[in-house]
């Protein structure tokens, strides 16, 4: 009969482990513990508005290719980008994730307008950014997805040739792993491109 779970000894690692992982946090956690205003009604407030922003983005990154594959559209661009680079696979499918970031960023730019821009500059955490700088600086973001698109758009595709019915299951550990890079990549290497960071004013906080 074959076993469903790990064997006992791998269990008692995995389980030691996940509770020196615990005992390591809680003790960090002690020392790091340093004092936190009250929250203003202000805060508060504004936190809502932040968490709204959050859901709506979310809803977004789904509804926009929902959108484009239950109305067709994304078959007529595949068909677009299939005339104009004459049916060349790879060709095709940058050119077809090129428009479609292109789309996706022209869809979803208002809502990042307010979230991005119109709240922070009523907050006043942009100084005296104008409208037209911060829209040129999210040319950085959208050239990033392009080359993205045009670099690893290929390899469903590709994994679906080379294995048929398991291509789902390499294709999401290809995909983690691509994920993990960019969460990895982002915050250290693009945030900057249009982010200015600059070290806590508050020494307690920053200790």
């Amino acid at each position: 009969m074959r076993r469903l779970f790990l064997p006992g000894r791998s269990v008692r690692w995995i389980l030691s482990a996940l509770a020196l992982l615990m005992i390591g946090v809680a003790v960090d956690s002690a020392w790091a513990e340093v004092a936190v205003p009250a929250d203003s009604a202000r805060a508060i407030a504004l936190n809502h508005q932040l968490d709204f922003y959050w859901i709506v983005e979310k809803l977004l990154a789904l509804l926009i290719p929902a959108l484009f594959l239950c109305t067709g559209m994304g078959a007529r661009l595949r068909r677009f980008a299939g005339r104009v680079m004459h049916e060349k696979h790879y060709p095709t499918l940058g050119l077809f994730g090129c428009i479609y970031v292109l789309l996706a960023t022209l869809v979803s730019l208002p809502f990042n307008y307010q979230r991005h821009y119109r709240l922070p500059m009523s907050l006043g955490w942009l100084g005296d950014e104008t409208p037209g700088k911060w829209l040129l600086e999210q040319l950085a973001p959208l050239g990033i997805g392009m080359v993205g698109a045009i670099l690893f758009l290929w390899v469903p595709y590709a994994l679906i040739r080379c294995s048929p019915k398991r291509w789902w299951l390499w294709s999401t550990a290809v995909l983690s792993l691509g994920a993990w890079f960019v969460l990895v990549v982002q915050p250290v290497w693009i945030k900057p491109l249009t982010t200015a960071y600059a070290p806590l004013a508050d020494q307690a906080l920053r200790a």
